[in-house]
């Protein structure tokens, strides 16, 4: 993520309200979302966001909803603003399944130009792991430096990994086996990493406390990413329409884009609604979105 010079700022009062969804059935249909596994009910929304909100603030609807996803997007771009150094080149990621909703607005109020919204955004964190293989870690104190000592520790290290692993139902003789000595002189470690358990011995001087690790990894197989590298860019296909609310209390009718449905490279501009496996998400006006060779999803915004 770069990170040189200040965050771009701009105040809200100098732009255009753009189309907003936060907790508004305008995005989220019915029929539609998760494939209409999941209920929704519009009007308790609205119900509830009355009462609890609008109501007790004085305010419509319509000006609740846009107060609501200011302050959210605000409060993103407040914790970014903490944490790192946001400029016009940095690229958020947003995953899971809310995590695309307003990612945008929170992206424009920080200063960001740029979001990437994976393709496998609702399991990120599971999506990891297939990029991990499994390891267990194990360390003991090196009583003496003698090679029948590090034999006889480095024996219980694998005893204790090999049962481990075979627990986990992975064959210890299948797995890669790393050594290293910890060395404790003058108040600080050092670590040094040994490719036979007996070569610790030459590191070693006589009364130096250490002791002797081993990590056991048991490579599993690997998940794949999709192509990469220049595509032609396409116009993206909409599946239909669906009336979003403006802010001040008007209704237009934006294109509704099924992301899965869409090849590589096509693009579209905002205000529109993209309908993800597990996630809906508003692209607001001034924005364009393209998929990726690897069916990822990039938004850029081009500005109002």
């Amino acid at each position: 993520m770069p990170r040189p010079g200040p965050p771009a700022s701009a105040s809200a009062a100098t732009r255009p309200r753009s189309p907003t969804c936060c907790c508004c059935p305008a995005c989220s249909s019915p029929p539609t979302y998760l494939e209409g596994t999941l209920p929704l009910h519009p009007d308790r929304s609205v119900k509830a966001i009355e009462g609890k909100i609008a109501g007790p603030l004085g305010l419509s609807l319509d000006a609740a909803l846009q107060q609501m996803q200011d302050t959210f997007a605000g409060t993103i771009a407040q914790a970014l603003a903490a944490t790192t150094t946001v400029t016009e080149d940095t690229v958020i990621a947003a995953f899971g399944g809310a995590g695309p909703m307003t990612v945008c607005a929170a992206a424009r109020k920080a200063g960001a130009r740029h979001v990437l919204i994976p393709r496998t955004a609702a399991v990120f964190s599971a999506f990891g792991i297939g990029f991990s293989d499994l390891s267990q870690h194990y360390e003991q104190p090196l009583p003496a430096a003698d090679p029948a000592t590090i034999s006889a520790v480095a024996e219980r290290l694998m005893q204790m990994g090999a049962r481990d692993l075979y627990a986990e139902g992975v064959d210890p003789d299948r797995c890669i086996a790393r050594y290293r000595v910890t060395v404790d002189r003058g108040g600080g470690e050092t670590v040094i990493d040994l490719d036979d358990p007996q070569e610790a011995a030459a590191h070693l001087s006589p009364g130096e406390p250490a002791s002797l690790e081993l990590v056991l990894l048991a490579p599993l197989p690997r998940v794949s990413l999709g192509q990469a590298g220049a595509i032609p860019a396409t116009a993206a296909r909409p599946s239909g329409t669906r009336e979003l609310r403006d802010g001040p209390g008007g209704r237009i009718e934006a294109p509704v884009y099924v992301l899965l449905s869409q090849p590589p490279g096509a693009q579209a501009s905002g205000p529109a609604v993209i309908e993800g496996p597990f996630f809906t998400m508003l692209v607001p006006a001034g924005w364009q979105f393209a998929t990726t060779a690897a069916g990822d999803l990039r938004l850029t915004d081009r500005g109002l």
